[in-house]
């Protein structure tokens, strides 16, 4: 996996120009480590929910991945609302059209 993570991340140099990804987009790079320590944990917690999922007998996983399914959706119904939320709320960066850079 880490042969095929560095050829890639060379690849992408080459046909970018640029050493580092996002070197020339500061907004992106700065949102992408915004979203870092939030998606790192749903990483592992995804990568474990995997490992139960290829463990289970094949006649419990279709009832399985149904709960799975709705947990996933019911988590982004809460995170839509959240956001929607905080992109109306007056005085917060988000409230002001967004973080600027």
């Amino acid at each position: 996996m880490r042969a095929e993570y560095e050829a890639t991340a060379h690849a992408l140099a080459q046909i970018t120009g640029e050493p580092d990804r996002l070197v020339s987009n500061c907004s992106q790079a700065r949102s992408v480590a915004h979203r870092f320590p939030y998606i790192e944990p749903l990483n592992h917690v995804l990568a474990e929910l995997m490992r139960r999922y290829r463990s289970l007998a094949p006649d419990e996983r279709e009832e399985q991945l149904a709960r799975l399914q709705r947990g996933i959706h019911r988590m982004h119904q809460r995170h839509s609302r959240s956001a929607a939320r905080n992109r109306m709320t007056p005085g917060t960066a988000a409230g002001r059209g967004g973080l600027r850079g």
